[in-house]
Order: structure tokens, then sequence, then C-alpha cells
């Protein structure tokens, strides 16, 4: 029940000269106060420490209030359906349950880490919840954050081997071994992710999860791109004779066996069109005249090209 009380005090409730009765009711509750923004603090490149904020975007502006930071590691084109599988239906039901980490600019929060989970947001309408800093990053430091905050899918060795070689770009490296000593990186690990970013997309986009394929295949990519451009076969003709119907998924369980038959139809394909490179050419030969003569001759050769 709530306190009342009652008074007389001239001095706030005075009209003429008679007394009135003054009724405060109180609820007995504290007043109420905007909660105070929550705060974290975090450990970026060379130790320097940047305070973030927690938001939550309405799952119905994550469209339009969120973007993927241009220093995001995660290769776009390849975040749909399937290369999402495991968490969508998580967030669907339940929600985001663990935070993205975005830069707050011009009115819109651009993720570092978290564009998995964007997706999926959008997908479903489902709020975002997010740390967000005031202060623009460098790459270092979104290295940092990625490598901390990284929980799900990792990434894969061809989106390492892109970030790589913009390293080698910006630091003007000209070989491997410089990137591994100033990553202090074995020169295998280098090699792999790097042979894997060089690989044409014409090759990987026809795998569903691109992103997502294992690791071994990109060796094996390598080498039929290498076969492919030495017997000058167009690497457009090679995908497109691995048929639409390789690349049909009917059930979202058998991904990894669509991409391994994805695999060994380009590898069937490919030795197909190397032997039809390499088989001998087949001539006709026709008279073009007659002689009396039997060792004069006018002849014409045709191959079937």
């Amino acid at each position: 029940m709530s306190d009342v009380e009652r008074g007389t005090s001239k001095d706030k409730y005075l009209t003429g000269t008679s007394k009135r009765t003054f009724v405060d009711q109180k609820s007995g509750l504290p007043p109420l106060r905007t909660s105070p923004t929550q705060k974290r603090l975090f450990t970026l490149a060379n130790g320097r420490k940047v305070e973030a904020r927690y938001v939550v975007v309405p799952g119905s502006e994550v469209a339009n209030k969120t973007l993927v930071h241009e220093l995001n590691p995660r290769n776009q084109e390849a975040v749909d359906d399937l290369s999402t599988r495991e968490i969508l239906p998580l967030i669907k039901e339940n929600g985001v349950t663990t935070e993205a980490i975005a830069v707050y600019r011009d009115g819109q929060f651009y993720l570092i880490e978290g564009s998995r989970r964007r997706f999926c947001c959008i997908k479903c309408s489902v709020d975002l919840p997010l740390w967000a800093f005031d202060v623009e990053v460098s790459r270092e430091d979104v290295d940092c954050i990625v490598n901390a905050a990284q929980t799900a899918k990792r990434f894969s060795y061809r989106e390492v081997g892109i970030k790589y070689l913009e390293i080698m770009k910006n630091k003007g490296f000209k070989t491997n071994e410089e990137l591994a000593s100033y990553l202090n990186i074995g020169i295998e690990s280098i090699r792999k992710r790097i042979q894997a970013a060089k690989i044409s997309k014409e090759l990987i986009r026809i795998f569903p999860d691109s992103e997502g394929i294992p690791n071994t295949y990109y060796s094996k990519l390598a080498r039929i791109e290498k076969t492919a451009n030495a017997n000058n076969i167009p690497l457009t003709e090679l995908t497109s004779e691995v048929g639409a119907d390789d690349n049909k998924i009917t059930n979202i369980n058998d991904i990894e066996e669509v991409q391994k038959s994805i695999l060994d139809g380009l590898h069937s394909v490919l030795s197909i069109l190397c032997n039809d490179v390499n088989k001998p050419q087949k001539w006709t030969v026709t008279d073009i005249a007659a002689f009396d003569n039997k060792d004069t001759y006018a002849r014409v050769k045709r191959s079937a090209d």
C-alpha cells in the first residue's frame, strides 16, 4: 500500500488566508532511471585498449542500420543459407546469443565480426546485439578482434590467403618467406593459404558453401587450374561441363557429398577435354583432279576441325 502524507504547508500551498490540505501519494518504488549504457574494454593491436558500448539493433532495422566493415575478412559473396546452415535455425528459434563487433560511423554500424549473424538476423527479423566502437580501427586491430572473438565458423584457407596477399602488397613483400618472417608463421602455412587465394573464382564459385569446402581441396583445384591452362582449356568451358545437376542441393545435410561430387566432376571433365586436345587430328585426302599419268595428282587434305 502506498504511503500517504497529509500536510498544510503554507510555504508550498497558500491561497488567500485559508489552509489547504495536501495529499502526496508515493508508490514505494524507486524513481525511474535510464539504464546506463553497458561498456566493455577491448585490447587491440600493440596493447591499445578501446572502450565499446553495448547496442541492440532491432530486427527490422538490421538491414539498414548495419553494414559489413571493409576490413572484415569474411567473403561476403559466400554468406548464404548454406554457409550459415548450422546457426540459422538456432538464431531463428533463440535469437543471437553472441554479440557482433562493429565500428559506429555516420549513423550505421559496420561489422568487423558477425556478418553471418547479421545475415541470419535479416532473414529471420531477429535483433542483433553488438559491441560498438566509436573510433576507427586498423587492419591490425581487426586481426586482434577477429582472432579473439571468432567462436563459430573458421575462416577458410582462401579467406586467410587473401588477407595475406593484401599484407604483402601493403608491406612491399615479394616472397612468402618475407611474410612468414613478418607474421612469425611457418612458411608451409603461408604457402597453402596463398595458393588457395590465387585459385580462380571460376573454379571456386561452382561449389555450394564455397568457403566451406575442405581445405584439402585447394591443392587439387590448383592442379586442375594449372593443367587446364597448360592445355589451353578455358576454365569457363570446364565449369560449364560440370552440369547444374551436380550443384543441386536436395538435402542441406548432403552439402559435403555435393562438394565432393563437383570436385570429382572437374577431374573427369578435365581428363576428357585434355584427351580431346591431345588427340591426333584425323585428316581426309580428296582428289581434286584426275591425270592420265598415275604419278601426277592433285589432292587436298582436310582435318575434322
